[in-house]
């Protein structure tokens, strides 16, 4: 657990520097998310591949479908699903 919540530290980091992450540094963030339950910081990163027009990135969709199931919002992964 403790593993997942410095990944995302880490990538807030990156992002503060200016670091624009790509698509794997999503989908390690995203798993990190659902493992420890981070709905909240796993919607921020759902708004922010959205805006860098990443939404169509299988791997990424498979990886929002799955933070969102793990975390409990079966509504947004079916929406994402759709």
């Amino acid at each position: 657990m403790v593993f997942n919540a410095e990944a995302l530290k880490h990538l807030k980091r990156m992002q503060r520097e200016g670091l624009s992450p790509d698509a794997v540094t999503f989908v390690c963030s995203l798993k990190a998310c659902g493992c420890i339950g981070a709905i909240a910081q796993g919607i921020e990163l759902h708004n922010d591949i959205e805006k860098v027009g990443l939404l169509s990135n299988v791997s990424l969709g498979t990886s929002l479908i799955e933070m969102y199931t793990k975390c409990g919002s079966h509504e947004k992964a079916q929406a994402v699903f759709n």
